[in-house]
C-alpha cells in the first residue's frame, strides 16, 4: 500500500507542477507578421466554455478551431505556456478560435488536407485538461515536421485530476460512440485517417474500433492506420477485441516501454493485472500473441523522456518524419510481431533478435 502511495504522490507532483488554466485559450493578437501559425481542429464529448472545454460530459459533440502561433525559441518536445506577460518568441500562443458545425468541420478539415489526402486525429489520456491536450497537439505538429501527426484533437472529458482514474475511466466509455462517428465521418471525406492514441486514449480508441467493426464498417477500419502509445489498457481485454476487431488492413502500432511507472500503478490499482503498454517485447509468449494480434508491438524504453516513462512518444513523434523515410520500400510498418525502437543509432525500429515475423 505504501509503495503505491508514492506512486500516486508521483503522479501528482508530476501532473500538477506549473499546470496551466483555461486563460491560456484566450487569444493573443500582437504576434507579428512573420509568426509560424498552425491550424487544429477540435472535436470533443466535453461541455464547451467561452474559448473551449471544461470536464463535464455532453451529449451535443462539439465542434472548434485554433490558430496557435509556434515559437521560434523553443526546446523539442516542450511546451512553454504564456502567462500574464505572453512572448510569441517563446511561448504557445492561441491567435485564433472558434466554433464550427459538424459540416464546417469536415469541410474545412477535407480543404485543408487535400494534398495529402490523410488526416491526423490525436486521442488524449488520463488527467488531461483540454488546454494541455491542445497545446500538446501543437507541440507535436511543429517538432514532428509533419502535417499530418495530428491536425484534429478529440478531446473527451478527462476530469485533469490524477486521483480522477475512475471518473476518466468513465468518461472513455461516455465517448466511445462520438470518436467512431468521428472516424466515419473523416472516412466519407475520402480522406485516410491515422489516429495516435496516448495511455487511457488507447483503450477508447480501440472501443472506437469494436463498435465500427460491430457496425459492419469494415471500410472504415481499412481506411485507418493507428498507433496507440503507451496504452492503459488489459492485455486480456485488448486481446479479445482484437479477436473481434480483427486484422487491421494496416496493423495497429502499439508503442509499448518497460519503464513505464505510470502503467505499473495502473496495474496495481487494477488487482496486477498487466498492462498494454508495459508489455516485455522480448518475452516470445509476447511476441507469438502480436502475431496472433495482428498487431506491431514497438518498444521505446530507450527513449527517457520524463521521469515517469510514460511519454516517450513525444520523443519518438519528433523522428515521424524520419522513420516513414527510413520505411519507404521496406515496408516494416506494415509487419506484425515484436520490435525495438532504437533511439541512439538512427532512430530505426529493429526486429527483435530471434523473433518471427510476417
Amino acid at each position: 500500500m505504501r509503495s503505491i502511495l508514492v506512486f500516486i504522490a508521483l503522479l501528482f507532483v508530476t501532473a500538477c507542477s506549473q499546470r496551466p488554466g483555461d486563460n491560456v485559450l484566450v487569444p493573443y493578437v500582437d504576434i507579428g507578421d512573420d509568426a509560424e501559425i498552425i491550424r487544429l481542429f477540435v472535436v470533443s464529448s466535453r461541455t464547451p466554455t467561452e474559448y473551449g472545454y471544461n470536464a463535464s460530459f455532453d451529449f451535443a459533440t462539439g465542434y472548434r478551431y485554433y490558430d496557435i502561433s509556434v515559437p521560434p525559441e523553443r526546446t523539442e518536445g516542450s511546451i512553454k505556456w504564456p502567462n500574464l506577460d505572453p512572448d510569441p518568441v517563446t511561448d504557445f500562443l492561441v491567435v485564433d478560435t472558434g466554433t464550427l458545425t459538424r459540416e464546417e468541420f469536415l469541410r474545412q478539415v477535407h480543404r485543408d488536407n487535400l494534398g495529402d489526402g490523410e488526416v491526423g486525429v490525436f486521442v488524449h489520456g488520463f488527467n488531461q485538461r483540454f488546454q494541455e491536450a491542445l497545446f500538446r497537439v501543437a507541440q507535436l505538429n511543429a517538432d514532428s515536421d509533419s502535417d499530418t501527426v495530428a491536425s484534429v484533437l478529440f478531446s473527451w472529458p478527462s476530469e485533469g485530476n490524477p486521483l480522477g482514474y475512475e471518473t476518466d475511466a468513465q468518461g472513455v466509455l461516455f465517448s466511445r460512440d462520438p470518436l467512431a462517428d468521428l472516424l466515419t465521418d473523416l472516412h466519407n471525406t475520402g480522406l485516410r485517417t491515422v489516429v495516435f492514441a496516448h495511455s487511457m486514449g488507447g483503450w477508447l480508441t480501440v472501443e472506437a474500433l469494436r463498435i465500427l467493426k460491430l457496425a459492419g464498417r469494415q471500410d472504415v477500419l481499412d481506411g485507418l492506420e493507428v498507433i496507440l502509445a503507451a496504452p492503459d489498457v488489459d492485455t486480456f481485454v485488448f486481446g479479445r477485441a482484437m479477436d473481434l476487431i480483427g486484422p487491421m488492413k494496416t496493423p495497429i502500432a502499439v508503442l509499448v516501454s518497460r519503464k513505464d511507472r505510470a502503467l505499473d500503478l495502473a496495474a496495481r490499482l487494477a488487482g496486477g493485472r498487466p498492462k498494454l503498454g508495459s508489455v516485455d517485447v522480448t518475452d516470445p509468449a509476447v511476441a507469438e500473441a502480436a502475431q496472433l494480434a495482428h498487431v506491431q508491438l514497438i518498444d521505446i524504453s530507450s527513449v527517457d523522456f520524463d521521469p515517469l516513462g510514460h511519454s516517450g512518444y513525444i520523443g519518438v513523434a519528433q523522428h515521424y518524419s524520419e522513420l516513414q523515410q527510413a520505411d519507404s520500400g521496406r515496408g516494416d510498418f506494415a509487419s506484425t510481431g515484436a520490435f525495438v525502437f532504437n533511439a541512439f543509432e538512427n532512430a530505426v525500429i529493429q526486429p527483435v533478435s530471434g523473433a518471427f515475423y510476417r
